[in-house]
């Protein structure tokens, strides 16, 4: 058994960082823990990188295991998806939420973010911003609220 960090994960594959890969073409069974699921996938190592990793291939994966990845997948993103349902709302209110996977908490209308402890600290220092939402040119506005 190899043990490593999966990184970069899609439908079709993900990258394993491991310091002494294995070679290109190799057939193996990886597990991934996805939250509470773990899941066995047949795969096949499609780029070999020493110290650093390998780049994997799923093969024959059933449309359960697919679906399993794809909720997983949906789970994770879910900010952006978020964003972009909200993008043409105007708001000077922050909607605060948490990333799970970064431990921050982000403006899902502005995406300021806050790696605060608690939801109130971020609250506190996010409000001390307006909440509008990036321009399409990547500008966004940097104004400080009035005390």
């Amino acid at each position: 058994m190899i043990w490593g960090k999966a990184s970069d994960l899609s439908e079709g594959g993900c990258f394993v960082e491991m310091p002494i890969p294995l070679k290109v073409e190799v057939g193996f069974e990886i597990a991934l823990w996805l939250g509470e699921t773990k899941l066995r996938l047949q795969s096949e190592v499609i780029s070999s990188a020493p110290g650093f990793g390998i780049g994997v291939r799923f093969v024959s994966t059933s449309p359960q295991d697919r679906d399993i990845l794809q909720q997983h997948i949906a789970s994770i993103t879910q900010p952006i998806e978020i964003y972009l349902a909200v993008e043409s709302q105007e708001s000077t209110n922050h909607e605060i939420t948490l990333n799970a996977a970064t431990q921050e908490w982000f403006c899902v209308r502005c995406l300021r973010r806050s790696d605060h402890v608690t939801q109130q600290d971020a609250e506190r220092e996010l409000s001390q911003f307006d909440c509008t939402v990036p321009q399409e040119n990547g500008e966004q506005s940097n104004k400080r609220t009035p005390n």
